[in-house]
């Protein structure tokens, strides 16, 4: 059966984690309604696995770990994301998320971790970001984001307490200019890599 509809009577389950398995399908709309306890959600490293990220994962309030890396999500990073009070690790690599990265991923203020890359997310790094006091790693490298800037604000957090920013590597292009994303201050990443 399907696993999503036996856990739901689950309710007071705080961790749930679900890496390297077969199972295969998508993520319903709805899931994880019920599991308003749930303190971990790991879903990783499942290739027959995804879907779109269902904005019902905002309502987790309780919920420190999401982690939905090495899978086949698509479509947009849902918005809703923004609204867990609790997170501190948001894990969506290795996916084929499209679009921009929200600006409400900024409301997020417990949030250590953001790592984003290797999907085909478009456009700026948000200056929200800055707002992110706690955060530790920032990982967005293999991502087609159009900034050719990241933003002082953005860079600033690498004086508080950023200690790993990764993005791609400018790249040029025939007329040798430069393409990609490019940090301003030598100290602002502390990382690149090419694509």
């Amino acid at each position: 059966g399907n696993f999503q509809n036996n856990i739901q009577e689950l309710i007071n389950l705080r961790t749930l984690s679900i890496k390297g398995t077969r199972i295969s399908g998508r993520m319903s709309d709805t899931f994880p309604v019920d599991l308003q306890n749930l303190v971990e959600l790991t879903i990783s490293d499942n290739p027959n696995f995804g879907g779109s990220i269902p904005a019902s994962l905002g309502t987790m309030q309780r919920l420190e770990t999401l982690d939905l890396s090495n899978n086949q999500f698509r479509n947009v990073i849902p918005p809703q994301l923004g609204d867990l009070p609790k997170l501190q690790f948001l894990v969506l690599s290795k996916n084929t998320l499209s679009g921009r990265i929200p600006g409400q991923l900024g409301n997020v203020r417990t949030l250590r971790v953001l790592d984003l890359e290797d999907n085909a997310l478009t456009g700026v790094i948000p200056q929200s970001l800055q707002a992110l006091d706690n955060l530790e790693r920032l990982l967005l490298a293999g991502n087609g984001l159009d900034s050719l800037r990241v933003s002082d604000e953005v860079c600033a957090l690498r004086g508080e307490s950023l200690i790993e920013f990764v993005t791609d590597c400018p790249d040029r292009d025939n007329n040798n200019n430069i393409i990609g994303v490019v940090c301003p201050q030598p100290l602002c990443c502390t990382g690149c890599r090419s694509q």
